[in-house]
This record gives C-alpha cells, sequence and structure tokens, in this order.
C-alpha cells in the first residue's frame, strides 16, 4: 500500500503513469507467486512508466493484445492439465496433502542461465528419492509445481523477514525420507540472495552448471531477443541486453559472493559441455554429492531437452565482438581456473 501511494505522489500528473506504475508494483510483488507473464509486457509497462520515453500506441496495442492472447491460452492450458476452476496463480503456497512435511530445501541449483538447467533438474528428479511436485498436480495450485521458485527476486528491495523465511519452507514440503529442491538461476548473480539464503536455509546443497562463456552469451541474446526485434527496442537498447548478457558469465565473480556466506563443500560444480558429453558419469556425481544412493540408468533419458524459448531472433556474434568478449572474460576465467580446478577449459573452444 505504502508502495502504491508513493507511485501515485511521484507520477500524479499522469494518470496513466500512475496505473501503469502501480501496475508494476502489483507484479513485483507476485512475480515469485506466477512467473508466467510475458518478459515484453513487463518491459512495455515499465517503458510506459516513463513519460519521457513515450511508447508508440500500435507498440500498447500489440502489448494489450498479447496480453489478452496469454491469458486465455493459459487458462485454457490450465483447465486441461489441472482440471476446470484451477487458480490462475497462487499467492502463498497452500498446505500440502496429509502426509507431507514442511522444510527447507535440500538442494538449491543456483545457475547458469542457458547452461541446461531444466534438463539438469529434469534429470535430478528421476531419482526415486527425490520429489516431484508433479505428483501432487490436480491436489494443489499451479504455482507449486514449478522448477523455478524466483522467491527471493523480490527482497532486493523490500526486508527480508522472519516470516519470509519461515514461507521458503512452505514450498518444499514432501514425505518422509525424500529430498526436495528448487532450480532458479537468477540466483547465481542476484548480490542479495547469498545472505538471505545463509539466513533461510544455511545447510542447503548448492549446484551450479556452467558453460563456455561465449556460448552461453550467444544463447541469452538469442533467448532475450526471442520477442519481435522492433517492439524490443522500443522498451530497451540492445547495449543494454548485451551488458546484462555479459555479466551473467562472469562465473567466478558470482561464485566468490556465494562463498563468502558458504562453504566450498557445499557447492558442486557442474560443466554443461560435460554433461553433454558422459550424462550418467555427471548425473551419478550430482547424486552422490546429495547423498542418494546409486540407481540404474536404464530407464532415464538423457536426451537434453531445448528450452523452448521462440529462438528466431537475429542476433548474430561478429568475429570482432567475440575477440573483445574473450579479452573482457579472460581475467575471470583465469581465476575460475585457479579456484575450480574441475572446470575442464579444454571443452570451451572459446578458451583453450
Amino acid at each position: 500500500g505504502e508502495r502504491l501511494a508513493g507511485s501515485q505522489k511521484v507520477r500524479g500528473s499522469s494518470p496513466l503513469s500512475s496505473i501503469v506504475h502501480a501496475s508494476i508494483i502489483v507484479k513485483q510483488e507476485v512475480s515469485r507467486q506466477d512467473p508466467g507473464w510475458l518478459l515484453c509486457w513487463k518491459m512495455l509497462l515499465r517503458r510506459l512508466a516513463s513519460p519521457s520515453r513515450p511508447l508508440p500506441l500500435c507498440g500498447l496495442s500489440r502489448c494489450i493484445e498479447m496480453g489478452f492472447i496469454y491469458r486465455r491460452l493459459r487458462k485454457v492450458l490450465l483447465d486441461v492439465w489441472y482440471g476446470k476452476g484451477a487458480p490462475s496463480s497462487a499467492q502463498e503456497p497452500i498446505l500440502p496433502p496429509e502426509g507431507y512435511n514442511c522444510q527447507l530445501p535440500d538442494f538449491v541449483g543456483l545457475g547458469a542461465m542457458k547452461c541446461g538447467t531444466t534438463w539438469w533438474h529434469s534429470l535430478i528428479t528421476c531419482h526415486p528419492r527425490v520429489y516431484d511436485s508433479s505428483c501432487l498436480i490436480g491436489k494443489v495450485q499451479p504455482a507449486y509445481l514449478v522448477k523455478e521458485r524466483h522467491f527471493f527476486d523480490c527482497f532486493c528491495e523490500r526486508n527480508f523477514t522472519a516470516a519470509d523465511q519461515a514461507e521458503y519452507a512452505k514450498w518444499f514440503a514432501r514425505p518422509d525420507g525424500m529430498l526436495a529442491g528448487e532450480w532458479t538461476p537468477a540466483y547465481l548473480f542476484s548480490y542479495w540472495v547469498p545472505p538471505l539464503m545463509k539466513a533461510t536455509a544455511p545447510n542447503a546443497k548448492f549446484i551450479v552448471i556452467l558453460r563456455d562463456p561465449i556460448d552461453r552469451f550467444v544463447s541469452g541474446m538469442l533467448h532475450q531477443l526471442r520477442a519481435d526485434n522492433a517492439l524490443l527496442k522500443s522498451v530497451i537498447s540492445p547495449n543494454a541486453i548485451a551488458t546484462l548478457q555479459f555479466t551473467h558469465g562472469l562465473y567466478f565473480q558470482q561464485l566468490q559472493r556465494w562463498l563468502g556466506d558458504f562453504s566450498r563443500s557445499q557447492f558442486l560444480i557442474l560443466q554443461y559441455e560435460k554433461c553433454k558429453l558422459e550424462p550418467k558419469v555427471q548425473l551419478r556425481r550430482t547424486f552422490e554429492f546429495l547423498d542418494l544412493p546409486e540407481i540404474s540408468f536404464d530407464s532415464i533419458n538423457f536426451r537434453v531437452s531445448k528450452n523452448r524459448t521462440w529462438n528466431r531472433g537475429d542476433y548474430v556474434l561478429t568475429e570482432a565482438n567475440r575477440r573483445s568478449l574473450i579479452d573482457a572474460y579472460r581475467d575471470d576465467v583465469t581465476k575460475l581456473g585457479h579456484d575450480f580446478p574441475e572446470v575442464d577449459f579444454s571443452l570451451w573452444k572459446n578458451f583453450q
């Protein structure tokens, strides 16, 4: 309420801006429960909230049209998957079925973005002792059934309380004897998350997958530019997107922040390239790290799942830019190799 009142004071001269700014605030408050908002919708709202950089009317109409289509499709899919009357989002975790216990996560995947985290999380949940919340389809609200919790995202601008700590555990209800966790790639580079995680789940184990920073950069750019280019450029400049994607690849800096709050023994560092080359070996390492008993891999499908983002962007990395990126990453990669000898740079073609 205070934030909404503040938005009216700051932008009182423009009713449209006040309404849109209030929409942004509401979206931030519910983002960790309903991650399905379209990226372009969020960015367009942010642009509309800035009167100094107005958005063309055609962009606004397209945004509204996409929003209506998205909400309609989402409702239809939820009705089919979860049954009629499924709620559109969850404001808080609901009570789990009888016999389930709310505990803090046993493991948390931290990143990195565009490094096969969705694929690897699906393999981890193939273990019979790792609880997969899809078992609760039709029993709980859809927001309970996500790989990426994004619980700590909003605390970059609001206080983290004891009630918030208690709420985090409610998202990991599971039967006795089962492990449960999440994998939010944004946690790795979010500077405010390590101390909050330390206060909330100090004994958790953390999994990080790294990828050749240049390959990750290109994949991230294609992911970010999946929307219509003209629409995207009216919201955020390409150089801002490139800067953001560059910072995601500074693995050593990000890991050092986490190691300031946690022991090195709590981290498993994997390589995307190794996971593709020898998935059974790396999955066995993962299970051993989580203290899970060995199982047969005969029934597990190791095929790399593609993250279905509309990878039809027109981004092309020029040779000059590739060289610039290699130089910019070189110091971070060198320090990474010194502190994390398990990283095999022979698999990173840009840093061999």
